[in-house]
């Protein structure tokens, strides 16, 4: 029998409970600052938690009641995705295999041990967790609660990161993440474009101590420990129970102090004073107007969401119902197809019920789930302009973000600079392409250009389900590919931004295949058809074309707008999209310009 550790000690993913999901699931009524109400929640949750495992077979579990903590340990049997092929070798084997201690076939599944504990401190509610215990509590815990510690921990020079996750506005890599082999610090790792989803810190003795945390007299005085914060907050130090509680008092009392630095560009919506319901109202009428473009469906994960799953699943929780099963990554306008063909139609009561009761998952092809159930309005990302500022707030995985003010000088200069800088050079291209129109709509615009000697017209020609180019002309340095829209506004400056990051990136991928001659030629064949139906000729032949595309010259991706382009725009966002695009396109060896088309 293996030794005890009598103190109980172990490392422990703390989260803190979100009394608001809890009650979209349970619809508690009662003041959240009261005991019995706390009493009702921890409950429901156990009870939640007892009756996913009474589904499983073969679970086994034990509920808790001890000291202040309440919970579930429990016990899951799995069946290994290898379990047929074991079975096969097994049978088939000629090895003598009468003797004791020889794996059988019925052994051939994986256990885990897992818990679940709850602790109330005040009117606050605290989750710890350990193995597969973290997917029965996390829809209910508060959304980037580990993250949002730490400005109140460090300074914003403190040179403690370690380890990084972060979801991105702007270009195709939704997400990315990182190791450092010396620490850096906050203000160095942040990024207008980026918002942390996970960082691993060093904590020094002072700091640990901050949180409660206590060295042995024995410890080096240099001791560091690692911290995990995301939606939970990880100390990678065993602790027992009675210490435990004394973190969770600190983490009380950090919560209410002041924050040293903005943890990022975006800024929590609710601090900045918007509410939560106002801003699922503002979606909810974006839905009804069918412009929900705006948003992606991603799971938890962009890359893990599209790339590591095979068959994806959308449940109605409340009907008990498989509404889609599929191969194909499932979209979001797939699923607001889905309501729309209801006997509900879209309104805004069944488009609530959509975004809180209807949840995504994930198999790979063996069938293990990849990612767990996983409500809607936690899935998508995108962003709404709220309000008669048009103010856009970005929604990412259940929780709205702002552009903190203290950064909108900094990013009105940023633009004022980069349009200086380019002015020339677009001066140059206008001028020696003859651009400028006075056209007011891009259609009427892009069709204008078929007159233009000097550019080659590729609008409307999709290469899978991409334009790579309403336009292309080139000089003896450089290829030029000019995507355009009627109005530099938030929206305008959204659409053609996704659209050039797109088609750079794709593009990109298909001249470095082998068959990028037979790629090209496709293309251009497309470009020629659409000239003999306006009754023109390509201003480049075949041939032309393909030595050009795959010369050495530069690409320089442009973004052109009809009008509203300058530097006066009140549109924050536009001018965001335009200054992120540059420094993304630039760091990838591309030239990047924004420019008016308008006379």
């Amino acid at each position: 029998m293996s030794a005890t550790n009598q103190t109980g000690e172990t490392q422990y993913s703390i989260y803190k409970i979100n009394f608001e999901e809890v009650e979209n699931v349970f619809q508690l009524k009662e003041d959240k600052t009261n005991k019995p109400y706390v009493e009702k929640t921890i409950n429901a949750l156990v009870n939640s938690i007892v009756r996913l495992l009474n589904k499983k077979p073969k679970s086994i579990y034990s509920k808790i009641d001890f000291d202040g903590f309440f919970g579930v340990v429990f016990k899951t049997v799995h069946d290994p995705s290898w379990q047929d092929m074991a079975n096969l070798l097994i049978e088939k084997s000629t090895c003598d295999n009468s003797q004791k201690n020889i794996l059988h076939i019925n052994s051939l599944t994986n256990s885990n041990v897992s818990y679940v504990l709850l602790y109330q401190i005040e009117e606050n509610l605290f989750a710890m967790t350990g193995g597969y215990g973290s997917n029965y509590i996390t829809k209910f815990a508060e959304k980037n609660f580990g993250i949002y510690l730490l400005p109140k921990i460090f300074e914003k020079d403190s040179t403690v990161i370690k380890q990084i996750n972060q979801n991105s506005l702007t270009g195709n890599q939704s997400s990315s993440q990182h190791a450092n082999r010396k620490p850096t610090s906050f203000s160095l790792e942040r990024d207008m474009s980026n918002i942390f989803r996970q960082l691993g810190v060093e904590a020094t003795k002072e700091i640990a101590e901050k949180l409660g945390i206590y060295f042995d007299d024995n410890e080096s005085e240099n001791k560091k420990v690692n911290i995990l914060n995301k939606d939970s907050i990880v100390i990678r130090r065993p602790i027992s129970l009675s210490q435990l509680k004394k973190v969770l008092s600190r983490i009380v009392t950090l919560e209410k102090s002041k924050d040293n630095f903005v943890m990022n560009y975006l800024v929590l919506a609710k601090k900045k004073g918007f509410k939560n319901t106002d801003l699922f109202s503002s979606l909810i009428e974006a839905i009804l107007n069918e412009d929900y473009n705006n948003f992606i469906l991603v799971g938890d994960d962009y890359q893990s969401y599209y790339l590591n799953a095979s068959t994806y699943c959308l449940i109605d929780e409340q009907a008990g119902e498989k509404l889609i099963e599929q191969s194909e990554p499932i979209l979001f306008k797939d699923v607001i197809e889905k309501v729309k063909q209801s006997r509900y139609g879209l309104t805004i009561s069944s488009l609530t019920r959509m975004l809180k009761k209807y949840s995504i998952e994930t198999y790979d092809n063996v069938g293990n789930v990849i990612l767990y159930r996983i409500s809607l309005f936690n899935s998508i990302q995108g962003h709404i302009d709220f309000g008669a500022n048009n103010i856009p707030c970005f929604l990412f995985n259940g929780t709205w973000y702002v552009i903190d003010a203290k950064y909108e000088d900094q990013l009105k200069d940023e633009f004022a600079s980069y349009v200086k800088n380019i002015e020339s050079n677009i001066s140059e291209i206008a001028k020696s392409f003859n651009l400028l129109d006075t056209k007011s709509t891009e259609d009427q615009y892009n069709q204008s250009l078929y007159d233009n000697p000097n550019v080659l017209v590729a609008h409307t020609i999709l290469e899978s389900n991409i334009e790579i180019a309403d336009a292309i002309f080139f000089d003896d340095e450089k290829i030029y590919y000019m995507h355009n829209k009627t109005s530099f506004s938030g929206a305008g400056a959204r659409d053609i931004i996704n659209q050039i990051q797109t088609a750079a990136n794709y593009f990109q991928i298909k001249l470095a295949q082998s068959d990028r001659e037979d790629f090209l030629r496709g293309y251009y064949s497309k470009i020629k058809e659409l000239y003999i139906k306006n009754a023109k000729t390509p201003t480049i032949s075949e041939q032309d074309f393909i030595d050009l595309m795959i010369s050495s010259r530069k690409k320089c991706y442009i973004a052109g707008f009809i009008k509203s382009f300058s530097t006066g725009t009140r549109s924050n966002y536009a001018k965001y999209l335009t200054v992120e695009t540059q420094k993304r396109l630039t760091s990838k060896g591309y030239e990047f310009l924004a420019m008016s088309l308008s006379k």
